[in-house]
């Protein structure tokens, strides 16, 4: 679990790109505009309902870091201090080095390959700065572009995992891709 007592001290990261920056309270409005984007969310989620209430809650989350095994970042252009997006790394677990990968990205920003970039800042600092041996990635079945960004970053398909959701109960395939680090000396 991460110690919420290392959330403040989070680092700024950065590519040619992109700056990967701690969530601050001013982002409330901004992350709340993309986390409402239904399109944006549908993609982002392996629930394929996803809800305004599941929203609201995710947003609360990470505003309070109501969960200390969630690690999230503002995906920002440049050096400006605008969000256009999340990345974030969930189900953290220090005992196990384990974690699973998230990100949501601004529909504005989609193509551009931002998601990518910022996907590879982020495995980057949890296997050298926090100690993960392996990342998780999770999409569902029709989501083509973001199997793109992880097997960009060098992820490969686990498995395939049924999962059931929204009011009839259908399943949805979600396609498990993984990343291991191995530490070269």
């Amino acid at each position: 679990m991460l110690d919420k007592r290392e959330t403040p001290n989070l680092p700024k990261l950065r590519s040619k790109r992109i700056q990967l920056r701690p969530i601050e309270r001013l982002d409330e409005e901004r992350l709340w505009m993309i986390l409402s984007d239904y399109p944006a969310v549908h993609s982002a989620s392996t629930n394929k309902n996803p809800s305004f209430y599941q929203s609201k809650k995710i947003l609360k989350q990470i505003l309070n870091r109501d969960e200390d095994h969630h690690l999230h970042f503002g995906i920002c252009l440049g050096e400006t201090h605008d969000l256009i997006g999340l990345v974030s790394l969930q189900n953290w677990s220090k005992s196990q080095s384990v974690a699973t990968l998230g990100y949501i990205l601004d529909r504005l920003y989609w193509g551009r390959g931002l998601a990518t970039e910022a996907v590879e800042l982020l495995i980057n600092y949890g296997f050298r700065e926090l100690g993960l041996t392996r990342i998780e990635g999770r999409c569902s079945e029709d989501n083509i572009a973001s199997e793109r960004v992880m097997v960009k970053n060098g992820f490969t398909h686990d498995r395939i995992h049924p999962a059931r959701y929204g009011s009839d109960r259908s399943t949805v395939k979600i396609n498990i891709y993984s990343l291991c680090y191995i530490n070269e000396i």
